[in-house]
């Protein structure tokens, strides 16, 4: 992950929190934390998944639910007041379009809840006029990785690219 997050041009400053939706087992938050974040937290969904993620955290001798690590349990459409800690969020083609168009809602609530500069990752897009349609984001960067057209998506919000 960490030439992807150099070209997104991530470079995590004092305070950076990143949100991982769909977070799997966890191996992109573990990076994010050796990358730089400060804090990192991730919805998982899969009850097995989820046991593994926390286990994961565990062996690692990091508390999955402590200061700098969340790990949520549960539907990504019901994560709302606490994206307000993030102003990173990442996707990795994690959900279907009625999903995808709860949480990017989500999102645009918590930003009009606490105005800040927030950036959107989003690997393998594939509502990008739905974000576009927020009138919350501006896509700054795109490429490709690997193979197999993998496209990533990097937006950030109006108010950043106002600056």
């Amino acid at each position: 992950i960490y030439p992807l997050l150099d070209r997104c041009h991530c470079r995590p400053k004092e305070g950076d929190a990143i949100f991982d939706f769909g977070c799997g087992k966890g191996s992109a938050m573990i990076t994010f934390l050796d990358y730089g974040f400060e804090k990192v937290g991730g919805v998982e969904y899969a009850d097995n998944v989820y046991e593994i993620l926390i286990s994961n955290f565990e062996k690692l001798g990091i508390n999955p639910k402590g200061k700098n690590v969340a790990c949520i349990h549960g539907d990504a459409a019901l994560v709302r007041h606490e994206l307000d800690e993030y102003n990173w969020f990442y996707f990795y083609d994690p959900f279907e379009r009625e999903l995808f168009q709860k949480v990017i809602d989500n999102i645009c609530d918590s930003l009009e809840r606490k105005p800040r500069n927030v950036h959107l990752i989003d690997i393998l897009p594939r509502f990008h006029e739905y974000i576009q349609a927020s009138g919350k984001f501006v896509l700054t960067n795109q490429f490709d990785i690997m193979t197999r057209q993998r496209v990533v998506d990097v937006y950030v919000s109006i108010r950043e690219f106002e600056k």
